[in-house]
């Protein structure tokens, strides 16, 4: 039931406070027997993520190192503190979990390079994609997705088009053969219609970063 509500996502995080209701009674009354998993943890700090609780993210971090789940070496409860605690604006601890997990995957390099764009440090993530393709883990299409939508997120268009072009020149970094269709993800909805023109531009235009540049130029301008 937890995981059910804290993975359920909706306008007000209705679900996600229900979520962290019955966690706290689960936590509190328990049986004396049962305790929480890795698996249950993780949805709890994804519901504090989608609050922006971070002082309950805080508490909540305490009480997992208690039961035993570190993130040095439980890659999934280091990767949603990661991604917990960038989502609540405290970038230097989201580091810091990072730097201390023994084991990485595609998942907590996506979150900690998308926590840098959403917390204004977006010019280290190439470097940060490089130290990931290093490590043996190419990043994926979700991983350019999460990047583009957290650049979009700030109204950050410009930064994202250029992170784009920077990582395309970038051999072990770069983005699957239809990535570039991924810039679509840096736009909103009117100027993917390009409502001015009153010409729809599908992502698959997208063909070079190139013609992005001129699309948005060319919408900015009319």
């Amino acid at each position: 039931m937890i995981g059910g509500y804290c993975s359920h996502k909706d306008k007000g995080n209705h679900s996600a406070r229900k979520g962290m209701i019955l966690f706290r009674r689960f936590s509190y009354f328990g049986d004396g027997v049962s305790r929480p998993t890795d698996t249950t943890m993780v949805c709890v700090l994804s519901a504090i993520s989608q609050m922006g609780l971070l002082e309950v993210g805080a508490l909540v971090h305490g009480y997992i190192e208690k039961l035993g789940f570190t993130p040095e070496v439980d890659v999934f409860i280091g990767t949603g503190l990661v991604d917990m605690y960038s989502k609540c604006g405290c970038l230097n601890s989201a580091i810091s979990v990072f730097e201390l997990m023994r084991a990485k995957n595609v998942l907590t390099w996506t979150s900690m390079a998308t926590g840098l764009a959403l917390n204004g440090r977006g010019n280290e993530t190439p470097s940060l994609l490089n130290r990931m393709a290093e490590s043996g883990i190419k990043p994926n299409v979700v991983s350019f997705t999460s990047l583009l939508s957290a650049y979009r997120h700030n109204g950050l268009v410009q930064e994202g088009l250029e992170l784009f072009q920077s990582i395309r020149v970038l051999p072990s970094v770069a983005p699957p053969p239809t990535g570039v269709s991924l810039l679509a993800y840096l736009f909103p909805l009117p100027l993917r219609l390009c409502c001015r023109r009153s010409e729809f531009v599908p992502p698959s235009r997208f063909r070079s970063v190139g013609l992005a540049l001129e699309f948005r130029r060319g919408w900015v301008n009319s």
